[in-house]
C-alpha cells in the first residue's frame, strides 16, 4: 500500500505548551509546534496513523499522549480484540510512570485514529478527538465518549451537520467520558474496520481542531487535493482556534 499523508500539531492560539501528540507510522512528534504542515508519501506494510491529546487541567497531558503513542508506535496488530489489549498496555505504562513520579498521577489522554494493513483500516478512539472517513462523502467513523454526545443522542437533529454543529458550541463539550488515565484501568473504546480503496481519505483530529470546523467545511475541504485541503484546514484553525492543532489527513494512492 502507498499513501500521502499531510500532518500538523501546534500549540494554537491560546495555549502556553502543546499537550497533542501525533503519530505517523514509524514517527511520534509530542511538545512540537510546526511552523506549516508537512507531506509525506509512505510505503506502508501495517501501521498506525494517530492524535492523542493529553487531558488539560492534568500535570503531564504532554507526557501521557507521547507515551500512549510511543507504545502503538512499536505494535502490530491482527484484529480488533488485539488492539484493545495494546490500549490496556498503554494505559498501564501510564499507570507506571505514574508510580515512578507522584505529580504524574492522574495524567491521561484521548486518542483516536487508523491502523493500516494490506487493504484494511482498523479505525479506533478513546475520547473525544475525531476520525472522518472520506470517499463520495464525509462520514464520521468514531463517536465521542464526552457528557455532550449523550445529551446529543437525546435529540433530534436533520443531519449529521446538524449535529455536529450543535456539540461544538454546546458549553459542555469538553468534558470527556473515557480516556487513557494513570491510576485507572476504566475506560472505553470503540473499534471498527473497513475496506479500502485508491483515493480514500482519512481525516484524524483533536478536539482543537474538529470543534473550529463545520461539517460542511471538512467534507468540502477534504474534496480538495491533499495539500489544499491541509492549508484550507489549518488556516481555518489558526485564526479561529482556542486549543492546540493537531490534524492528520491519510489518502490513499494505491492499495
Amino acid at each position: 500500500m502507498k499513501i500521502k499523508v499531510a500532518y500538523y500539531t501546534g500549540i494554537g492560539n491560546t495555549r502556553e505548551n502543546n499537550e497533542d501528540s501525533i503519530l505517523i507510522y514509524d514517527n511520534v512528534y509530542s511538545e512540537s509546534n510546526f511552523e506549516d504542515f508537512k507531506l509525506r508519501e509512505i510505503d506502508v506494510d501495517e501501521g498506525f496513523f494517530s492524535v492523542a491529546d493529553g487531558l488539560g487541567g492534568h500535570a503531564g497531558g504532554e507526557i501521557a499522549s507521547a507515551s500512549v503513542l510511543k507504545c502503538l508506535k512499536n505494535c502490530r496488530v491482527g484484529g480488533n480484540k488485539e488492539l484493545k489489549k495494546i490500549f490496556k498496555m498503554a494505559n498501564d505504562k501510564l499507570g507506571n510512570l505514574s508510580n515512578k513520579t507522584i505529580e504524574l498521577y492522574g495524567m491521561g489522554t484521548v486518542l483516536t485514529g487508523v491502523y493500516l494493513k494490506r487493504d484494511k483500516a482498523i479505525i479506533f478512539n478513546i475520547g473525544d478527538s475525531r476520525t472522518y472517513f472520506m470517499r463520495k462523502n464525509l462520514i464520521r467513523m468514531t463517536d465521542d465518549h464526552s457528557l455532550v454526545w449523550e445529551l446529543a443522542k437525546k435529540e433530534e437533529f436533520e443531519n449529521e451537520a446538524e449535529m455536529h454543529n450543535w456539540i461544538r458550541k454546546h458549553p459542555r463539550k469538553n468534558i470527556v467520558t473515557s480516556a487513557l488515565i494513570a491510576g485507572s484501568d476504566e475506560f472505553e473504546s470503540s473499534v471498527e474496520e473497513l475496506e479500502i480503496k485508491k483515493r480514500d481519505k482519512f481525516f484524524i483530529s483533536s478536539d482543537g481542531v474538529w470543534e473550529e470546523l463545520s461539517f460542511n467545511e471538512i467534507e468540502d475541504f477534504l474534496s480538495e487535493e491533499l495539500n489544499t485541503a491541509a492549508e484550507l484546514i489549518l488556516e481555518k484553525c489558526k485564526i479561529r482556534g482556542k486549543d492546540n492543532i493537531s490534524f492528520v489527513i491519510v489518502e490513499i494512492i494505491y492499495v
